[in-house]
């Protein structure tokens, strides 16, 4: 039979050496799913950044068009007063009315886009608030919880030592 000493030494060893390897694992695990969370926001803010470039290009084309038409309707107007020889009040009220109407939509316009650009600004907030809670569903090993697997392992070979080595009486008792 192998001396206490030994037993106690291997028993160490292989104890602190199955709290390596499970604090080995469990931080693998975090690493990776802290990559999946990482990969997994970097493809929603993508797709996100994306969708904002798209509602910046569809504003800026919708406000191009209608100030285009807005100089046509301006230019047609200005055109049909003169060869009807309308100058004046009437006239400059039809022209405003055009530059109102205008500037109504660009108004509208913007209000949407920056709707929209804020309801994205927002997703993207919920995803770096995703991405941290799967990192957070994995916890990593510390210091001192491999301490403590290991303290509780010298405390159980302790224990199991004692109750072999203490005597007790022929009839059970101790």
């Amino acid at each position: 039979m192998c001396p206490p000493a030994v037993m106690a030494a291997v028993s160490m060893a292989a104890s602190i050496g199955g709290q390596l390897a499970s604090a080995s694992a469990t931080n693998a695990n975090a690493d990776a799913v802290e990559r999946s969370a990482n990969r997994a926001r970097r493809l929603e803010v993508l797709g996100l950044l994306d969708q904002e470039d798209q509602v910046q290009q569809d504003a800026a084309s919708r406000m191009f068009n209608a100030e285009r038409q807005a100089r046509a309707a301006r230019s047609l107007a200005a055109v049909g007063a003169g060869e009807a020889g309308v100058a004046g009040i009437s006239a400059r009220a039809i022209l405003d009315d055009i530059e109102r109407d205008a500037l109504e939509f660009r108004h509208d316009t913007s209000g949407q886009r920056d709707r929209k650009l804020r309801a994205l600004g927002r997703e993207r907030t919920a995803a770096d608030i995703r991405r941290e809670e799967r990192i957070g569903s994995a916890p990593r090993s510390s210091a001192l919880s491999i301490g403590l697997g290991i303290a509780g392992s010298a405390v159980n070979w302790a224990q199991f030592e004692v109750s072999r080595n203490t005597p007790t009486d022929p009839d059970g008792s101790e």
